[in-house]
Formats: C-alpha cells, structure tokens, sequence
C-alpha cells in the first residue's frame, strides 16, 4: 500500500459501519498511520479542490453522519488517501431494481424511485 501510495496512487476508505473510534475506524486509522507515517490523517479544506472538482460541495455527507468532513493524507504535496466515517458506499447502494438498500440519515432526501418515496 505505501508503495501504491507514493508511486502516484490514491485510497478512499470508507467506514461503513460508521464507527468513530471503535471497529473500522479504530484500525483504519491504526494502519494509515504506518503506511504513512510522516503524512498523518487530517481535515480536508472546505476549500480543496476535492469539494469543486465537479460538482460544488457544500458539505460531506453519507449513509450516516458521523463527522461533517472528510480527512486525508498528502503525499508528495497531493491527496493520496480520502478517509470518510459517514458510509458513503452505503449512501450510493441501491438494489437490483434501482431502489436505495439503506436509509440515510439525517438529512435524508425526497426519491420517487424509492417504495417508501425516501432515500
């Protein structure tokens, strides 16, 4: 991995059991640590380009809202790991039928595709 990491690579990791300081996140933290040593888990700027690169993000979100950023680490002066808490593969999910598997929360949304009319 940290070869990966320093030869121009990029890891998102995503929590999905949205732990914070127990289970997933407890030894994601444990192992980025010694992947990189010298490039500890950080805040990511509202104002990195991650959150405009596309589309305008006003915020992080996910299934769950555990922590309202994301964290990263810099390798060689760019964002070589995105680490998210908030499930954001959970958040993305949907069924064969195209219908949403989870809930999210809070801030859940209006979808007419969904039974139950939430995502």
């Amino acid at each position: 991995m940290r070869r990966h990491l320093q030869y121009g690579g990029f890891l998102l990791a995503d929590a999905a059991d949205a732990s914070d300081r127990s289970g997933f996140d407890l030894a994601v933290r444990r192992e980025l640590e010694q992947v990189l040593p010298a490039a500890p888990l950080r805040p990511i700027a509202r104002e990195h380009v991650l959150y405009k690169s596309f589309y305008l993000v006003d915020r992080q979100g996910g299934r769950a809202l555990v922590k309202p950023w994301l964290e990263g680490q810099v390798q060689d002066g760019r964002l070589a790991v995105v680490y998210s808490q908030n499930d954001l593969g959970g958040a993305w999910a949907r069924s064969d039928l195209g219908d949403w598997e989870y809930p999210c929360t809070p801030g859940a949304r209006r979808n007419a595709r969904s039974p139950s009319g939430w995502a």
